[in-house]
């Protein structure tokens, strides 16, 4: 993140809650399949069926208990790893980890978005507020959800001055996300990348007191990118982009920023460029679209026909 502190940049190279692969239903379509009864069973047709009655149908011991899928387990686990997540946000990312949708650019409805909510906070497994005035709510996980998702990073609570930048930070996880869904050529398999966030690489180099960038991109096309977001001037921008030049495991960095700080971004690379030093991995991006969330489609009323 282009925040205060160090310059230089980090070298890449209670009641027990029941995690999701514990208490997870089957997967989609496995409850659902049908059984080859053999050829003399009652019931295939092939004879009368003789018992007047069915029996009894036994209640299954998670009766009344959410019924938690695979969705579930990635949409919490990454919200987790970001820290928060605003309603419209969520929408979109539920939009696209929905099969039936079968679009990566789908935007839940709101209905089917709060009834996933509901289903979390019946398990105890977000928290949310309006963090920020005049917004939609923001989500996060409880400890019961971090424990859930099997993920090992400290519980956290969002604090209102630093909702802006992880807001930021989910729209570009969004883009780059849905960048490599929609063209397997720029990254490769989509399902072979990962992206690991600022939260992660802090705890992983939990000794150092370097500069981050706000999360690691690894493809298996275009080898580990640093992403960066640079939202306002600062001085620390131009040691950074300097350390980057060292490679530092980083096969490219990408940098993300409003149309308002890209001219200075710009203008330190070709010093640098000038100055001998390589930049030729280093990209600058306008984040002006990127940054703002996509108005969801409106509702029409359906015209009664005469």
């Amino acid at each position: 993140m282009a925040a205060g502190g160090k310059t230089g940049v980090v070298d890449c190279r209670s009641e027990r809650i029941k995690t999701f692969s514990e208490c997870r239903g089957p997967r989609k379509g496995e409850s659902c399949r049908k059984m080859t009864l053999p050829p003399d069973h009652p019931g295939n047709g092939s004879q009368a069926d003789l018992s007047p009655q069915k029996p009894p149908r036994k209640r299954r011991k998670d009766a009344g208990q959410p019924r938690w899928e695979d969705r579930d387990y990635y949409i919490l686990q990454w919200i987790g790893v970001q820290g928060v997540i605003r309603f419209d946000q969520l929408r979109r990312l539920l939009g696209r980890e929905s099969p039936d949708l079968g679009d990566w650019e789908a935007i839940l409805s709101e209905s089917a978005t709060r009834n996933a909510i509901d289903r979390w906070e019946t398990g105890h497994l977000v928290n949310s507020a309006h963090v920020v005035p005049k917004e939609p709510k923001y989500y996060w996980l409880s400890n019961a959800g971090f424990q859930f998702v099997e993920l090992d990073l400290p519980h956290y609570r969002p604090k209102r001055q630093e909702v802006p930048l992880l807001f930021a930070c989910n729209q570009i996880r969004l883009y780059i996300e849905l960048l490599a869904r929609l063209d397997n050529q720029e990254f490769g398999d989509h399902w072979e990348c990962e992206w690991i966030s600022a939260r992660m690489l802090a705890q992983r180099h939990p000794e150092t007191g370097l500069h981050l960038p706000i999360a690691q991109f690894q493809t298996p096309k275009r080898g580990t990118l640093a992403i960066e977001l640079v939202q306002e001037s600062v001085s620390t921008t131009e040691p950074m982009m300097r350390s980057y030049t060292k490679g530092l495991g980083y096969s490219e960095v990408w940098y993300f920023a409003p149309s308002s700080v890209l001219p200075e971004l710009e203008a330190i690379r070709e010093k640098l460029r000038r100055s001998g030093l390589p930049v030729d991995h280093i990209y600058t991006f306008n984040a002006d679209a990127i940054l703002v969330p996509p108005s969801p489609p409106k509702r029409t009323k359906k015209k009664n026909k005469e």
